[in-house]
């Protein structure tokens, strides 16, 4: 049985990592989103801590199940860079890069993400 995540006001987690995160300063933005004084700051602070330490992607490649990254070619947070080395990180982790697609490639590039999703679970047998 999955573990329920409590959501607090702004549709964000209320855990002590996401409280950690949300109470950073936001005046010097290290991700550069253009959501970083939109209405979830601390969501794009949770993304500067988490990209912060440097020991998340090493923890990532401890990762032992299938893995599937899709990545917008014009996106600037992550960027396909950054996808390219989580890639890298994880064994066995595909990677496709949609190309002229954005930060959600799922929305505006729809049927090719459903393909590439429908080849990565059809190589499990799901």
């Amino acid at each position: 049985m999955r573990r329920r995540r409590k959501i607090g006001a702004g549709g964000l987690p209320t855990g002590p990592w996401w409280r950690r995160a949300a109470s950073r300063s936001t005046s010097t933005p290290t991700c550069g989103c253009a959501w970083a004084t939109g209405p979830w700051p601390g969501s794009r602070r949770a993304l500067d801590e988490t990209y912060s330490r440097p020991e998340w992607l090493a923890h990532c490649a401890s990762i032992r199940c299938p893995v599937q990254i899709v990545a917008g070619e014009r996106d600037h947070f992550p960027t396909v860079e950054m996808s390219r080395r989580l890639a890298a990180t994880i064994p066995g982790a595909r990677l496709h890069v949609v190309a002229g697609g954005p930060h959600f490639p799922n929305r505006s590039h729809r049927a090719e993400v459903q393909r590439v999703m429908d080849v990565f679970l059809s190589s499990l047998g799901l």
